[in-house]
């Protein structure tokens, strides 16, 4: 039953209704909204709950400090090197088994750094888990384009972010906490276990949203073609120039690990009630211009399905 393709239907509301078996979430839903807001959290988890750990990490394993600060590298390589492969793997096969196989080799690689007995092996795990966490932000959001339009799409992105933006603040947090009490290797046995649930429900809850996948063949040329395109278009640039900017200066130094979740809390509070705000905006943009919140779309990242 979870294996065929869901069909849509245009819905007045600027999205598509998906016409799936009752079990499966349906569009504009607080439940999809949630899913999708799990499913993007994996990323920031993964990046921040095991940084207080580092100094612990490097004694273990007595590796040099910059050996132990690769594996935030490598994780950052992987992050970004998957999110440019599962945008056409999705176009051609679906969302769902796309983000099932993202979040199994999250899954997997999680549980290979929880068990890593050399920094080399820790930085080859992370950097497999940066190609299967980048894998669950893209195809959520890309979730989102192919059921919403509009304002509609720019408000539940809105929503996402404010949800998923609590995992960078309680990630160190926690982090923290298990890295007094247990040790380094918890941190990595936590991620494996949300991986757990949002693969299980995903799995059991996340229908398809692909109205008609691309049969014609994958080519790496095609691909190169298309990132191409959105690299010329200005829109993109400055969109991307904002986030780059507000980026910067994210990681700060690696304190003790009480000390670092104090200060790092400060950043992620205000992401996480921003995007509250957009929500708001969007509302009233939409009243009074046909055309919608345009400068919200910039947050739609582009497809070649759209």
């Amino acid at each position: 039953m979870h294996g065929r393709n869901a069909s849509t239907a245009p819905d007045n509301g600027g999205r598509s209704r998906l016409l799936e078996p009752l079990t499966m979430l349906q569009p504009g839903t607080f439940g999809l909204t949630l899913l999708l807001a799990m499913l993007t959290a994996l990323g920031p988890l993964s990046m921040d709950m095991y940084l207080p750990s580092l100094p612990d990490i490097s004694h273990v394993l007595a590796a040099p400090t910059a050996c132990t600060q690769l594996t935030v590298s490598s994780y950052l390589i992987g992050f970004a090197v998957g999110q440019m492969i599962y945008g056409p793997l999705s176009d051609r096969y679906g969302r769902r088994p796309v983000v099932l196989a993202a979040v199994a080799l999250y899954l997997t690689s999680t549980l290979a750094c929880a068990g890593a007995e050399s920094v080399d092996l820790l930085i080859g795990a992370r950097f497999l888990q940066g190609i299967g966490g980048s894998g669950a932000i893209v195809l959520a959001r890309a979730i989102v384009r192919d059921l919403y339009s509009g304002v509609q799409a720019a408000r539940e992105l809105s929503l996402m972010g404010s949800i998923s933006a609590f995992a960078p603040i309680v990630a160190p947090m926690i982090g923290g906490v298990l890295q007094t009490a247990f040790g380094w290797r918890a941190s990595f046995i936590f991620m494996s276990g949300a991986a757990i649930v949002a693969v299980l429900v995903a799995a059991r809850l996340l229908p398809e949203t692909m109205r008609h996948s691309r049969l014609g063949p994958m080519s790496f040329l095609s691909m190169v073609r298309g990132y191409g395109a959105v690299a010329r278009h200005r829109g993109f640039l400055v969109y991307l120039g904002i986030i780059t900017i507000s980026y910067a200066g994210y990681l700060p130094g690696f304190p003790a690990p009480r000390s670092y979740c104090r200060a790092f809390t400060a950043s992620p509070l205000s992401l996480s009630a921003s995007p509250l705000r957009w929500v708001r905006l969007d509302t009233c943009w939409e009243r009074r211009s046909p055309r919608g919140s345009w400068c919200a779309l910039g947050s739609i990242a582009p497809s070649e399905s759209a």
